[in-house]
């Protein structure tokens, strides 16, 4: 059977996930194409980074990019990759498809539901040219939902990418998929943390939501269709094992860390597979610090040979990599 992967991000939410998944329930745009999605069971869902933190989560991006390659490694018939994220969600599966791009991989579409980004990277700003199509509803600046926040994913290149994209009078939250219960004694919407309410009604919230679906998921459906109709080609099993040459142990090669890497990407780079970081971690505590997630240009790190390691200490690391936060 034919198969699509799918791959989604959910929005930001608290950690604790009861209360996550109150919040970014099966209504949600994101969780709702996991559980429905109607091309093959290739797809993965993971929940957004938390409120804790302002960054795009760095373990969140390896968890979908590892899955993808999963994926793809295990379908006979596998015709294309969608990605899709809401809010910081998108950002994550905007970098996602950058480390998919160095690992060969095309995006054959990408659905960015409003998608934000706090972190001073520019990398989540562009869409990396193995994205083919991009579809980007987004809230209107009209409604004053979240006027602090500008949107990422917002630089492509036209030869290599298509994209569509549109705005819509509703909340932040409903351009993702969920609406709002409540208003204030005017009847407007007034978000969490804001200082001023909306412009919006729950009555407009609930059709914007309405709208949004009914605007990106067509487009989606069009495309996912063409890919499944398209002649079959065979792509080689993704082992996880790393390409080329192994690195001497006794010399491990230097690399320079340059802006927008990750230890994630550094060593999807060398070993072709990302969840393999906590190996580059501990080979490289005194340079990088207490936190995995924050390296910087200019440090330069030894990148170890893992050639020695056995089967299981690389799934041991693997585990690391995925349940890290």
């Amino acid at each position: 059977m034919s198969s699509i992967i799918y791959a989604g991000v959910g929005g930001t939410g608290p950690w604790d996930d009861g209360k996550y998944l109150g919040e970014n329930g099966p209504d949600t745009f994101v969780k709702k194409l996991a559980i429905q999605w109607p091309y093959g069971c290739g797809t993965s869902y993971h929940r957004g980074p938390g409120v804790e933190g302002i960054g795009t989560n760095s373990t969140i991006v390896a968890r979908v990019v590892d899955d993808v390659m999963t994926l793809k490694g295990k379908m006979t018939d596998c015709k294309g990759v969608v990605l899709c994220g809401h809010s910081r969600g998108g950002a994550a599966v905007v970098v996602a498809a950058r480390r998919l791009m160095m690992l060969g991989v095309s995006v054959d579409a990408m659905v960015l539901l409003d998608p934000v980004n706090w972190t001073p990277s520019a990398e989540s700003h562009f869409i990396p040219s193995n994205v083919k199509n991009v579809i980007k509803p987004m809230r209107s600046g009209f409604t004053l939902s979240r006027p602090a926040w500008g949107n990422c994913g917002s630089v492509w290149n036209p030869i290599t990418t298509s994209c569509a994209w549109d705005h819509f009078f509703g909340t932040h939250a409903a351009i993702g998929g969920q609406v709002w219960q409540e208003a204030n004694e005017k009847g407007f919407i007034h978000e969490y943390a804001e200082l001023f309410p909306t412009r919006v009604t729950l009555a407009q919230d609930t059709a914007a939501r309405t709208a949004v679906w009914n605007y990106f998921y067509p487009k989606l459906k069009k495309i996912c269709d063409s890919l499944v109709q398209a002649p079959s080609t065979v792509s080689p099993p993704v082992t996880g094992r790393p390409v080329g040459g192994a690195i001497p142990i006794s010399n491990g090669q230097k690399y320079t860390v340059v802006s927008g890497d990750s230890l994630s990407l550094i060593s999807g780079r060398y070993w072709n597979d990302v969840l393999l970081w906590p190996i580059l971690y501990d080979a490289n505590k005194p340079v990088v610090g207490p936190d995995p997630n924050k390296i910087h240009p200019g440090q330069k790190l030894t990148v170890p040979s893992i050639a020695g390691y056995s089967q299981s200490q690389l799934n041991e690391a693997r585990a690391r990599g995925r349940n890290w936060r």
